[in-house]
This record gives structure tokens, C-alpha cells and sequence, in this order.
């Protein structure tokens, strides 16, 4: 049985009561609200103010948490798994199954903490242990940003040394607002050596290092549009004047949940004293009940610390949320708004997708609708390709013309690869035709295309736009739906600009005159590009909507275009 899966059960047998009260407190600043729990100390809900809540059609829609604002951070499992009461909270301290060790906390230890202090800025909790350890957990808001500092002390008030283990869940799932359609988008990632580093999450129920501190200056959990990351702040142990300060060592046995998983003594970080405290990351994938939505869950996991009688083990840490709208980002520092590009391909085609992404815009700003904005950004893309538009079906007239010649050397010369090679660059020469150009418009345009989808694919200021019918050019165009339960709840659906896309394609390429008297092989390749558009009908189908709107603009534009050039030319 998966590690995981064993950690599951095992919360699911020492978690509450389902009619276990947790009072929670809210705070807030301008820009983020987050709800405080006194299950653990946790955090039930993370939210940011200014961001939208998309409504989904029917059959895609999902149960948020309650309140103001978009939660980023909220609990995502089925409510009524008890095992959601354990580990569907963020900035979980210890591990439910996990000895005394991790932070001195037992599966028995859920009692709810008592609020100690509240404003609508800050928050502490404290509780007492069986075991003799106090905690004082304190949460403040930063002035200006979503971001909340994190103040912890255990102290412990009995008359031995405790080995405690920090232990911390600060993020269990991200915001997605369709899941099924962003498994790709979700991943761990982390700042190091001025560099944002990623690891796409691995599937449900399996167990994967991500890195070992003290390296990176922050690390969590991203979505398609949305990120959640913690920084890593002090850990001390504080020795009362008069005590001789302990060393810190690691852990002398497993402690953890597993022998080689977190806080064990064979894969655990060791401290060495006066050294920056070294941890270890780790990041699970599961899959949410009931819907099944990919998501993942990030841990970390500090050296044992030795803390002797009367002594306090002070631990610090920020978690912080934004969106990747440009006016969020615009709100972190320089190394924080890295976390914007995680993906391998937006990075190779970022300069191009940025400046697809700035003259959308910029369109935008001017018509404030962003299906309008697509519509005049393929125009402009159709016409700054006019030109070599317009040269590849000059090309293909020429070859056309040609064809007879050619067909005429290919059977004189068919003995002769290289004395035919040789008479079909001559004719070509002769006529100034050149074979390769009616490829290099498509060449071209492969790149553009790449960069328009990543546009599409990242660009969160588009999130909730709506055109027409499309309530949000980000998500599918399904205008009707219905979950398959027997194939593991796939949805049905129908899209209609897929299906324009298709409609248009076909209709275009079947309008289009076959070549005749000329090459087999390309008489073949023109039946066979005929049933194209179907293929990637297919493969647009579950897209963003405002690709393709793109797409479906374009083909119906290269309709016009084709049709145009051809009477220029005299070849309609």
C-alpha cells in the first residue's frame, strides 16, 4: 500500500468527531483576508480580495468556502470526510500520526486551542499538551500585501529535555477554477540562487523529494493562475539564563510518518549548530473527493531540535498568496514575481509571448472587451503574415504551371536519382520558382503559433472575460455538459467554437480546387489536409475558448485571404 494511502487511513482513524467545534477568527488588510482556526492553529481559508470568482456552468461547478473574496487557500476534500478535519487544513503543525516528536503533537491532540488575542490584523492562539509543552502561535498581516507573518513557540514546562521535530503542511491544494482542465498548470517550485525552480506534481498517491534547504528563499504550490508560497524565518531554541544550552542534533530514531519519510533520521536534515536551519521539502499529488480534481500537497520538514527544561523552541515563517494579474504581481519584490514563469515552454517562448501577451493588452485597453481584443489581434496577425501569405500561393501557381515539365523529367530521369534531382533545380531555377516557398510561411508561423498558445494558456488578466455566449475565454466553451460516471467522471460536452472551427475548415479546404497534373504525392497530401481541421477540432476541443476564438477567427479570415489572392493571382 502507497505511503500516502497508509497516511490517509491513519487520519482518518485518530481525526475528530464531525461535531467538533473549531472557533475560527478572521484578519485582514486591504488586498487579503485569512480565517484562522483554532483546530491546530491552522488556517481554513486564505483569500484575495480583489480577485474574481468565476461562475462555472452547472455541470462544472464546484463548492468554495464561504466569504469574501477568491480563496486561494480553502479547504477542497469532500466536507464530509472525516479525514478532511486532519489534513485539509494549510500551515498544519505536525503530523497527526506521528510520535511526540513532531513538535510534541499525538493524533489525541485535538482539542481546539484557545484563542488568546485577536484584532482585525493579528491573532494568537495558545494551547497545553498532555505532555507538558505550551504553544503560542501568532499570526500577523502584512500592511500592504496578501502575505501573513507566522510566529510559533513551543515551550517546554517539564522537568526533562524534549526532542521536537518541526513538522509543517503549509499548503494542502491550490485554487484551480476547473481542475480536470489545469492538471498540467499544477506544480511545486522554489527560489534558489536568483532562479525559480519547478517540479510538476506527481500523480495521486505518490511520494516525491522536491529539495533540501537552506538553499531557496521560498517555496510552494502554484496553479494556472494563482500561487501560495512560504518563506522559511528562524528556529532557535531558546535557554533561559543559568541553563546550559543544548546542542542541536538530529533525531536518534524514525519519528516521522515512515521511516524514510519526514522527520526520520535516515532522510531528515541535520543542523549543525550556528548554521541556517536545513529542512527538507517534499510534495504529494492526490486527487479531491468527490470530484477528482488533481491536487497536491506540500510538507517540510526541519532538523530534530534538542530543548531542554524550561527552554523554547521559536520557530518563524511568512506565508504569502498572489494572482499572476499583472496588478498583483506588480505588488511583489523582483525575485518573488519569478514565480510567474514555472513552465519549461513558456520560458523558451517568453520574449515572443510577452509581446503577443503586451499588444493584447494594449487592445484591450482600448476596446475593453477581450473577445474583441482576440479578434483584432488575428486580424493584425493575418495581415503582418499578408505578404508571405501571398508569396506561397504564388509559388504554388508557379509549381502548378511547372507541373507538367516536371512530371515530364521525373519519368525521363527516373533511373537517375541524381541526374533528376539535378533538371528539377535547373527548371525550377529557370522559372525562379522555389520549391521551399510555400513551406516557409508555415515555418513561420510556428512559432507565433507557440506563443499565441502560451498567451492563452497564462494569460490570468483574461480570466473571467467574457464574449458572447463564452462566459470566460480562459476556460472550455462548454455551453452543456454531463459526467460520465463509467469513465471515471469525463465530461461530456458541447462546445460550439470547436465546432465552428471544425465547420469553417472543412468547408475552406473543401471549396479549395484539388492540384491536377501534377505530383501524386502532392495530389495525396492535399486529400489527406483536407481532414486536418477535424483533427485539430479534436484537439482544441477542451481548450481555453479564447484560443480558440482565435483559431476559428483565423480560419475564417484565410478563407477570405485565400479567396482573394487566388483571383489576383487567376487561380480561382
Amino acid at each position: 500500500m502507497p505511503r500516502y494511502a497508509l497516511l490517509l487511513l491513519l487520519l482518518a482513524a485518530v481525526a475528530p468527531a464531525a461535531d467538533t467545534v473549531y472557533p475560527t477568527v478572521t484578519i485582514a488588510n486591504a488586498v487579503a483576508e485569512v480565517t484562522v482556526s483554532s483546530q491546530r492553529g491552522s488556517i481554513d481559508r486564505f483569500a484575495l480580495l480583489n480577485e474574481k470568482t468565476i461562475t462555472l456552468p452547472k455541470h462544472l461547478q464546484r463548492d468554495l468556502p464561504p466569504g469574501k473574496g477568491l480563496a486561494v487557500l480553502g479547504p477542497l476534500a469532500d466536507p464530509s470526510a472525516p479525514v478532511s478535519k486532519g489534513i485539509n487544513q494549510h500551515n498544519w503543525l505536525g503530523n497527526d500520526t506521528a510520535a511526540a516528536t513532531i513538535y510534541g503533537l499525538t493524533g489525541a491532540d485535538f482539542a481546539p486551542w484557545t484563542i488568546a488575542s485577536s484584532t482585525t490584523e493579528a491573532v494568537t492562539l495558545t494551547a497545553t499538551s498532555a505532555k507538558g509543552l505550551t504553544y503560542l502561535l501568532s499570526y500577523r498581516m502584512d500592511p500592504k500585501k496578501a502575505a501573513v507573518a507566522v510566529h510559533l513557540e513551543v515551550r517546554n514546562s517539564t522537568a526533562v529535555a524534549m526532542a521536537l521535530t518541526p513538522y509543517l503542511i503549509p499548503f494542502n491544494g491550490i485554487h484551480q477554477d476547473f481542475g480536470p482542465n489545469e492538471v498540467a498548470y499544477l506544480s511545486a517550485f522554489w527560489h534558489q540562487d536568483q532562479q525559480i525552480h519547478s517540479h510538476t506534481l506527481p500523480s495521486a498517491g505518490t511520494l516525491d523529494k522536491v529539495v533540501e534547504g537552506p538553499g531557496p528563499d521560498y517555496l510552494g504550490l502554484k496553479s494556472r493562475f494563482f500561487a501560495a508560497w512560504m518563506t522559511p524565518g528562524k528556529l532557535v531554541v531558546e535557554v533561559p539564563a543559568g541553563n546550559v544550552t543544548a546542542p542541536v542534533v538530529p533525531a536518534p530514531e524514525a519519528t516521522g510518518p515512515g521511516a524514510s519519510g519526514p522527520g526520520s533520521a535516515t532522510s531528515g536534515p541535520t543542523n549543525v549548530p550556528g548554521a541556517a536551519p536545513a529542512y527538507r521539502v517534499e510534495v504529494r499529488g492526490y486527487s479531491t473527493s468527490p470530484h477528482l480534481d488533481h491536487q497536491g500537497l506540500l510538507s517540510v520538514t526541519w532538523a530534530t531540535q534538542q530543548v531542554p527544561p524550561g527552554a523554547t523552541l521559536v520557530q518563524e515563517w511568512s506565508l504569502a498568496a498572489a494572482s499572476m494579474t499583472k496588478a498583483s504581481l506588480a505588488t511583489l519584490s523582483d525575485s518573488e514575481r519569478r514565480i510567474e514563469v514555472t513552465d519549461s515552454m513558456h520560458k523558451f517562448f517568453l520574449v515572443l509571448t510577452n509581446a503577443m501577451t503586451w499588444v493584447l493588452s494594449l487592445i484591450q485597453s482600448v476596446v475593453v472587451n477581450y473577445g474583441v481584443a482576440v479578434l483584432l489581434l488575428t486580424l493584425l496577425v493575418k495581415a503582418a503574415m499578408f505578404k508571405l501569405t501571398y508569396k506561397q500561393h504564388a509559388s504554388m501557381l508557379k509549381m502548378q504551371k511547372l507541373a507538367p515539365d516536371l512530371k515530364l523529367i521525373q519519368e525521363q530521369y527516373k533511373d537517375d536519382k541524381q541526374k533528376l534531382a539535378t533538371k528539377q533545380m535547373e527548371l525550377w531555377k529557370k522559372h525562379g520558382v522555389n520549391p521551399l516557398g510555400g513551406c516557409l510561411p508555415m515555418l513561420i508561423q510556428i512559432p507565433i503559433f507557440l506563443a499565441l498558445y502560451q498567451t492563452f494558456q497564462y494569460s490570468a488578466d483574461m480570466r473571467g472575460a467574457s464574449f458572447l455566449w463564452v462566459p470566460d475565454l480562459t476556460l472550455p466553451d462548454q455551453v452543456w455538459g454531463m459526467p460520465l460516471a463509467f469513465l471515471n467522471g469525463w465530461i461530456f460536452s458541447v462546445n460550439p467554437l470547436p465546432l465552428v472551427y471544425i465547420a469553417v475548415t472543412i468547408w475552406t479546404s473543401m471549396s479549395m480546387p484539388m492540384p491536377t497534373g501534377g505530383d501524386p504525392q502532392q495530389e495525396q497530401m492535399a486529400k489527406t489536409m483536407r481532414w486536418m481541421p477535424v483533427i485539430f477540432g479534436v484537439i482544441f476541443y477542451n481548450m481555453p475558448a479564447g484560443l480558440v476564438l482565435y483559431f476559428t477567427a483565423n480560419a475564417i479570415l484565410s478563407t477570405l485571404e485565400v479567396k482573394f489572392i487566388r483571383r489576383r493571382l487567376g487561380m480561382a
